[in-house]
């Protein structure tokens, strides 16, 4: 399908780009010590752009102008409140860009 069809469609994201909550984390699950080297990279871009892990991720999602729609899912109310206040910053993530797939899709891990 063609990227015009999609936008014909219209596309809906389910907001992966947190990947199983592990990029809000200040701290890499023991089961995901093989990722160390993506964390400690995730962990010195957010320091250096000064931002915080969900905002970070807000503003990824944000800046993919093929997604029409977001489908979110929060524990509860607060986590709702944080994410509506964390800001959307125009900032280049390619800093944090992996290309093995394996690396990041949680079915592989």
């Amino acid at each position: 399908m063609k990227h015009k069809d999609l936008k014909r469609l219209g596309l809906h994201c389910n907001l992966g780009v947190f990947l199983q909550g592990v990029l809000l984390t200040s701290l890499l699950p023991h089961r995901l010590q093989k990722l160390t080297d993506l964390f400690d990279n995730w962990q010195a871009f957010l320091r250096k752009n000064e931002m915080s892990t969900l905002s970070a991720c807000k503003s990824f999602a944000a800046a993919q102008d093929c997604i029409d729609h977001w489908v979110l899912g929060f524990e509860n109310y607060a986590q709702l409140e944080a994410f509506i206040a964390a800001p959307v910053q125009n900032v280049s993530m390619q800093s944090c860009a992996v290309k093995d797939i394996d690396r990041v899709n949680p079915s592989k891990w």
